[in-house]
């Protein structure tokens, strides 16, 4: 059975569903010719049940010479009435009556079994197409669902080449601005600048991040910012061994850095303190990036107006669905936390990019 959300759609029948099914149709037509005729109700439920499976087992052997399509209607014309006189020949024999067609004693059985047949055939003839059309829609969604990755990553692909020569200019300009004054300065930011571009290649040319890619990353990427803000900013990053190797989507985490920093420590004359945190619980991973600053409300910030936070819940709902929830609400003493929990499994399709 296929489950999409909260529709269920049912499996095609099973071949002992089908003899369950077939057997039962056979012994109401079986009692139907009794009624007709009048004869013994056991003959006719042999010949009924004969007919009938002598339809079935015509049908499924030109299915099977025929390539296996169910859905092929020349195969139940062909056996309904090829089976039925097979079946029909079958029962009397089976019953130690061989039926005289002169006295139509074949005819009303006969007939019945056709009629019948038919209506069975159709049955599972409809149940055929159901289960082709079933399979045809549930390609289509694993279709459109690898599209929607597919232009996630390239929406992704296209938030790094908006945002890191954006980095890399304002860097640039900061270290021009530091070498008359503070080359020491200039020189770390540059060294800084050299492992997170290292850093960012690497990632692109591999198809595999986790989160000690991540880590790295964010490390190089506040210690930047560490140099242009002096002590303003400090910024600690936990993280437990056993998950240095997990997998994590890219980009998830530094967008959350990148908003505490720009709309809580960059708003306060003293700056603050950044800690980010990874852990993991009954099967979730939890990120939490932690800021002392200004906090939600007199950095006139919310939830919903950041565009890296509203890219990074597009990205968690088309990677997770509904198991991934991103949060953003005030820290205590002051600040804003943003929590990060998605499940600890990696979706399919996308480790990384």
């Amino acid at each position: 059975m296929t489950t999409h959300g909260n529709k269920q759609t049912s499996s095609p029948l099973s071949p002992l569903q089908e003899i369950l099914w077939l057997a039962f149709f056979c012994a109401l037509i079986g009692v139907f010719v009794y009624i007709v005729r009048g004869a013994e109700l056991g003959a006719n439920l042999v010949q009924s049940e004969a007919i009938g499976f002598g339809i079935y087992a015509t049908i499924k052997a030109l299915i099977h010479l025929r390539g296996q399509d169910k859905t092929r209607l020349s195969n139940y014309l062909i056996g309904i009435p090829v089976g039925a006189l097979f079946g029909a020949w079958l029962g009397a024999w089976l019953t130690g009556a061989p039926p005289t067609p002169e006295r139509g004693e074949i005819t009303i059985p006969l007939a019945a079994g056709v009629l019948f047949g038919a209506a069975i055939a159709y049955f599972f003839h409809s149940r055929a197409i159901l289960a082709e059309q079933r399979q045809e829609l549930e390609v289509e969604a694993r279709k459109r669902s690898e599209q929607e990755k597919r232009l996630m990553e390239s929406r992704l692909r296209l938030l790094q080449a908006q945002i890191e020569p954006h980095f890399l200019f304002n860097t640039l300009a900061n270290v021009i601005s530091l070498i008359d004054h503070d080359s020491v300065a200039a020189k770390k930011v540059l060294e800084e600048l050299a492992l997170f571009l290292r850093a960012t290649l690497r990632r692109t040319r591999d198809n595999h991040a986790t989160i000690a890619d991540e880590i790295q990353l964010l490390d190089a990427w506040l210690r930047i910012q560490q140099v242009r803000m002096g002590k303003r900013l400090t910024y600690r990053i936990d993280c437990p061994d056993d998950l240095l190797e997990h997998p994590l989507p890219p980009l998830l985490v530094q967008p959350l850095v990148e908003n505490a920093l720009k709309h809580g420590l960059e708003n306060s004359v003293e700056g603050g303190d950044i800690r980010i945190r990874f852990s993991a619980t009954d099967g979730q991973l939890s990120i939490s990036v932690a800021d002392t600053g200004t906090g939600i409300q007199k950095s006139g910030n919310s939830s919903e107006k950041p565009t890296g936070l509203r890219n990074i819940r597009e990205r968690l709902q088309a990677l997770y669905g509904d198991s991934a929830v991103l949060s953003l609400r005030d820290n205590a003493p002051r600040g804003a936390l943003a929590m990060l929990t998605l499940p600890l499994d990696p979706p399919t399709g996308e480790t990384a990019t």
